[in-house]
């Protein structure tokens, strides 16, 4: 696995980031809610919400995920997040439905975390990632919705308290479908080009999502 994250380029990324933070007021992580306090309020809303989206092709999922979701978007890049969200979950559901889907999403992170839906940091983690990849010649392994899919996975997998190395495998797993259960594991099966996107990721949702984390990260990435 050595060298294939690339730690130089993801302290890049981090640097960058911390500079167009600090040249952009104040740090946008700094709002992000936990997520005991927006239970109640998604669940109220989700059992609301979901009759808007009787008839559509979303019909099934139920309250409980409308509320993760809703929740999911509080605690990770926000509005900007919504399509890709709404693709992961039934990309061929016509444009009406996801519409819908949409809209109802928009207006739960309204509702449930009203200081978090003005915030949207999905352009500026996505820019963050694509100048990486990009500078280390590789974009033809960046895809959009998955990179932004795999945002909050890192950081959620460093609060539960298992490590870097866990969130790492559970990003990877996110971007590219591979799964390991170490680092040994995966020895041979992530390319170059993948280790750079995997490593801009990281690195890049650490710093905007849970910059608590941000100097393990580092250190970690920097031991590979």
């Amino acid at each position: 696995m050595s060298g294939l994250i690339g730690s130089t380029g993801a302290r890049a990324i981090a640097a960058l980031l911390l500079l167009s933070a600090c040249g952009g007021g104040a740090d946008p992580s700094s709002t992000v809610t936990a997520a005991a306090s927006l239970e109640s309020p998604a669940e109220a809303f989700a059992v609301s919400a979901q009759r808007a989206l009787d008839g559509t092709a979303f019909e099934v999922p139920g309250a409980e995920l409308i509320a993760d979701l809703v929740i999911g978007l509080c605690r990770g890049l926000g509005v900007g997040a919504i399509p890709a969200t709404v693709d992961d979950l039934d990309s061929a559901a016509s444009p009406e439905d996801r519409a819908i889907l949409v809209e109802v999403l928009t207006v739960g992170m309204v509702q449930v975390c009203p200081d978090r839906a003005p915030v949207d940091l999905t352009s500026f983690y996505v820019g963050a990632v694509r100048s990486a990849v990009q500078g280390g010649g590789v974009l033809s392994a960046f895809d959009e919705g998955d990179v932004i899919r795999a945002a909050p996975v890192a950081c959620e997998v460093l609060r539960s308290g298992t490590g870097v190395e866990a969130a790492l495998l559970a990003v990877i797993d996110s971007l590219f479908g591979i799964e390991a259960e170490s680092l040994d594991g995966l020895s041979g099966l992530v390319a170059a080009d993948q280790g750079l996107v995997l490593g801009a990721v990281l690195a890049s949702a650490t710093a905007l999502l849970c910059p608590e984390y941000a100097s393990d990260v580092d250190a970690f990435m920097g031991s590979l």
